[in-house]
């Protein structure tokens, strides 16, 4: 016998939360998996499931992400990664994992629980439905090293491109 339920517990898919598409500077707060799901094709698949909170910058939030939104990313970990441990770098897991700071030329032990306060940034653009997701998965900003407090720049000083660090650096 199947569940039986009334009419009237039937929903629709909760708040739905616009988002403006740009990319944003994202924390992972949630982690679970590999849990066994369904493609879009309705296949059976074993996947990840991230969330991340958007960390909107000010001209962001005037045009309209609310602080506190929060967007999930599923993540496919085939049967080859899982059964090898061999990532695909076209693969999303490889992006995702790369996007974090994960150096995947080496063989390392992973624990999602390590994902948890990571940072790095999303793009969100809207799909054909209106609904707004995640289409990539970019590393965290660069910035510049605090420098010399305005001292101008000298002949044979190194480029600006080697002076840079990921934000993760300063934490």
């Amino acid at each position: 016998m199947g569940y039986v339920f009334a009419v009237n517990d039937v929903g629709t898919g909760g708040e739905f939360q616009d988002i403006p598409d740009d990319t944003y500077d994202a924390i992972v707060t949630e982690a679970e998996g590999p849990v066994d799901g369904l493609d879009y094709d309705k296949k059976p698949v074993r996947q990840f499931i991230v969330t991340f909170e958007l960390q909107p910058s000010a001209d962001q939030i005037e045009y309209g992400c609310e602080v506190g939104a929060t967007r999930k990313w599923w993540i496919v970990f085939t049967h080859i990664a899982e059964s090898t441990g061999v990532i695909g770098d076209t693969s999303r897991l490889y992006a995702f994992l790369t996007a974090l700071g994960y150096d995947m030329t080496v063989k390392q032990d992973m624990d999602i629980e390590d994902w948890l306060g990571k940072r790095c940034r999303v793009l969100i653009k809207h799909s054909e439905a209106g609904n707004p997701k995640i289409s990539e998965i970019l590393a965290p900003r660069k910035k510049l090293v605090k420098a010399e407090a305005k001292q101008p720049v000298a002949a044979g000083r190194a480029p600006l491109a080697s002076r840079v660090q990921h934000d993760e650096d300063e934490d």
